[in-house]
């Protein structure tokens, strides 16, 4: 039905209004509407423009008008669909939902559809609570007000403290514990061995035993190994690369290199690789599958894991065939797409491996560059000797080695800015390590040297935002080649150190202390006394891992070890 000369002129006059944080109309909505849109969409809690079906138009045009209130606020709405993913505005929607069924059940009929008052949104708990809602499910229905409440400038009741002690009672009287099985390893043998009886064709069953070797091996969510709804995080074909890595004995041995450029937990896009190397006579050999996949894989684009017709591999197609598997199997319990991740974490704790090192490998990720002299370059290659992946433990992120005979702090400024600028390496690492100053030890002077850590700090702020430089303390020397007693140079070098801690802490940087080392430790040294033995580089690469492990588990601590 046309709309009325009455309702066009409203439209146009709440198109002409700005935008202002404390504009309010009813229960106190912002306006920020798609155009032309009624009003009562922000009622509610739509957000027009918002989630992955929202409108979009070319902001990359330079021929865009902005002279127009209307202009603006479609961009505010789009920029604030963009901030949160398309599952979360899923959730903060039916938060909304949830709470007007529960005002309608209550009989509250006006305020609108957001809480007005911290007892309101108790009572809303307590219906949750009787209707059998989990614990996380209310802490989501609660975050999704939260959000609605901020968004349009209102209190936020949901962090009263009623409300607090009351989700945390509902938490201690109705605690549910994980149904979900591990996959281990003796079950996922059996899985793969039984793929080709439940598959529709060996084309299938290739890329299922594939899909699950990699998603136990690669720590890797569901999401991330096949698409689903609002899925954006899943590998892709072009992010696989074969390599081969030296094998014990001599030779080599194949093995996989895969990008993931986002994930749950890396919501920017930072990106992270993992390598998996190959394990001979193994049945489930992760790289052997993906390669045996790979073969028959229609050579297109997109997604790693596709269907012979080329279509995507969906979230409830790997779940069917892994719960058919099963089935075939008589196996009893519970087991669900996450136990492969559940699975794998298990394993490496019977392994041995301790809870920080398994968090790290499925926490950790993004790009780290190890920046620094020809120090760095020996233990890299030490590393590719008795870490073959390069990762030196790290598994989950992606460890660039980059070490230069004769480097200098100085020069180190202008190396940074050359590595922004050339090709290949314009990806923004998550931590950059730097080890240098010791070839600067007699012949540049302390100033200058301090010069060179200040401006170090700021070119990485600006190049590389949002990477946190680590400062690798300079290691002692037996003897120095320069000028100058060996008490004397020692005694520079601890100064220098101290000056750099405090440079890179107030610049937002991380100390890496090296205690173990001392000049009068020979079995640290070959016999120049300037480069590592192999138990040098042994401890020198122990503590970068560490101090890796610690600063992205403990993002608030600003030096390694913490004393």
């Amino acid at each position: 039905m046309p709309a009325s000369k009455n309702s066009r002129a409203k439209r146009a006059r709440r198109a002409s209004r700005p935008y202002s944080p404390g504009d309010s109309s009813g229960t106190g909505a912002r306006t920020v509407e798609k155009d032309p849109a009624p009003a009562e969409s922000s009622e509610d809690g739509e957000i027009p423009g918002s989630g992955a079906a929202c409108g979009r138009f070319d902001v990359t045009s330079t021929s865009i008008a902005v002279d127009s209130v209307a202009v603006l606020d479609r961009e505010i709405a789009r920029l604030l669909g963009d901030s949160v993913a398309s599952s979360t505005w899923a959730t903060y929607r039916r938060a909304l939902d949830a709470f007007r069924e529960f005002r309608v059940s209550v009989g509250i009929s006006q305020g609108g559809t957001l809480p007005v008052s911290a007892s309101e949104v108790a009572r809303f708990v307590a219906y949750l609570s009787l209707r059998g809602r989990a614990a996380s499910t209310v802490a989501s229905y609660l975050s999704g007000l939260a959000f609605w409440l901020r968004v349009r400038g209102l209190p936020c009741y949901t962090d009263d403290f009623l409300v607090r002690k009351l989700l945390g009672g509902l938490k201690r009287s109705r605690r549910v514990r994980d149904q979900r099985r591990p996959i281990l390893l003796g079950t996922l043998e059996r899985i793969l061995g039984v793929l080709p009886l439940v598959c529709s064709s060996i084309f299938e069953a290739t890329l299922f035993q594939a899909a699950f070797s990699l998603a136990f091996f690669a720590f890797l969510r569901v999401g991330e190994v096949v698409s689903g709804e609002g899925t954006r995080h899943t590998i892709q074909f072009g992010g696989v690369r074969w390599v081969e890595l030296p094998a014990e004995g001599g030779g080599t041995r194949p093995a996989v290199l895969v990008a993931l450029e986002s994930s749950k937990t890396d919501q920017l896009g930072r990106g992270c690789s993992f390598l998996l190397a190959s394990a001979p006579h193994s049945a489930f050999c992760p790289v052997g599958l993906l390669r045996a996949y790979v073969r028959v894989r229609p050579v297109v684009g997109g997604n790693l894991f596709i269907h012979f017709g080329g279509k995507a591999v969906t979230r409830q197609q790997f779940s069917s065939v892994l719960l058919k598997a099963i089935s075939f199997l008589g196996e009893e319990g519970t087991f669900r797409t996450h136990s492969f991740r559940i699975g794998a974490a298990t394993c490496a704790a019977a392994a041995g491996f301790s809870c920080e090192q398994i968090k790290l490998w499925v926490v950790l990720t993004g790009l780290v560059w190890i920046i620094g002299d020809s120090l760095v370059k020996w233990a890299a290659t030490f590393a590719l000797g008795h870490y073959p992946d390069l990762d030196i433990g790290v598994a989950a992120a992606n460890l660039v080695w980059r070490g230069a005979p004769g480097a200098t702090l100085l020069r180190l400024p202008q190396r940074l800015r050359d590595m922004a600028s050339r090709h290949g390496e314009r990806r923004t690492p998550t931590m950059m390590v730097l080890h240098l100053g010791g070839n600067d030890l007699g012949t540049a002077t302390l100033t200058q040297m301090e010069a060179a850590l200040r401006e170090v700090v700021v070119t990485v702020q600006r190049l590389f935002p949002g990477c946190t430089p680590i400062w690798s303390d300079i290691l002692p020397r037996v003897r120095y080649s320069r000028a100058g007693s060996h008490s004397r140079l020692e005694a520079c070098r601890k100064n220098i150190n101290r000056r750099a801690r405090g440079i890179f802490v107030r610049g937002g940087g991380r100390i890496l202390s090296h205690p173990r080392f001392s000049w009068e430790r020979l079995e640290f040294f070959r016999e120049d006394g300037v480069h590592l033995s192999n138990l040098g580089n042994k401890g020198f690469l122990d503590d970068i891992r560490e101090g890796l492990s610690f600063f992205s588990l403990c993002p608030r601590g600003v030096r390694y070890p913490p004393f």
